[in-house]
């Protein structure tokens, strides 16, 4: 299965880390796992251990998180906007504006 479309579980959870178990390969260090819960959880791979879950801050953790919940792997780390029309924006960590500004 590609990357981007496989589906893991959360295992564990606890301050701000979170646990992650996929069948098959892990995901990258880097990588952006979503959760399939509205609305997402992003966790920012950090760690792989030879053996066992992948690990890594949740990312946004106003989100329902629970152990169990199903995450989908990306297959790509966090994307952030670039160019002129970036220039003098504010952005949250993801990448969405937060300065309230249309252009």
């Amino acid at each position: 299965m590609e990357q981007g479309s496989r589906i893991g579980h959360t295992v564990s959870l606890g301050g701000g880390i979170a646990d992650l178990r996929f069948h098959g390969p892990l995901p990258g260090v880097a990588d952006r796992p979503l959760t399939l819960s509205d609305p997402p959880v992003s966790i920012d791979v950090a760690r792989l251990p030879a053996a066992g879950p992948a690990r890594g801050p949740v990312m946004d953790p106003s989100g329902p998180l629970h152990p169990g919940l199903a995450v989908r792997d990306t297959g790509a780390p966090v994307h952030v906007p670039a160019g002129e029309a970036m220039l003098g924006r504010m952005f949250n960590v993801f990448g969405a504006t937060i300065d309230g500004a249309i252009r």
